[in-house]
């Protein structure tokens, strides 16, 4: 299926290798997004079981299929004060199966800031990087300024 389409059907989506990020859909989305690429790992940035009714009905989903899966209570406005949790996710999603799903509520901020960061851990040249953010519109100013912190701790 084309990647157009996609963006269509599913809010904010995008791929980056054995990474699909994405909005967080309703449960008949989330059921076409298994069907078509098979994630095995979820990273929920906008975790709100006790607010939004998706995120248990998601994790349920996950669980009956031995998905792994793990929530982040991260606000919209960037990371702080989950600094040290965010720093974490970098690190983790490489040493999840693949693929990994990585979402928030509208897939921008907390998705954009992830994804970004963990782009540029990876060496990625800085126009694909950005490309990505052209693509799902520029993250909250405190995701961009967090994910721009890694040029500074990895360029030389």
């Amino acid at each position: 299926m084309k990647d157009w389409l996609l963006k269509k059907l599913f809010k904010n989506f995008g791929r980056v290798d054995q990474i699909i990020r994405s909005g967080q859909p309703g449960v008949i989305k989330l059921r076409i997004m298994y069907a078509l690429f098979g994630f095995k790992s979820v990273i929920n940035l906008a975790w709100a079981p006790g607010q939004d009714k998706d995120d248990n009905k998601e994790m349920s989903f996950c669980f009956k299929r031995h998905i792994r899966y793990l929530g982040f209570p991260f606000g919209a406005g960037g990371p702080y004060p989950y600094t040290q949790a965010a720093l974490e996710i970098i690190d983790l999603i490489d040493t999840l199966p693949r693929p990994v799903w990585i979402h928030c509520e509208g897939g921008k901020d907390r998705t954009d800031g992830i994804v970004m960061r963990w782009m540029f851990r990876k060496y990625y040249p800085r126009e694909k990087v950005f490309e990505q953010v052209r693509q799902h519109k520029v993250p909250a100013e405190g995701w961009l300024i967090w994910a721009m912190e890694e040029l500074d701790e990895f360029t030389p």
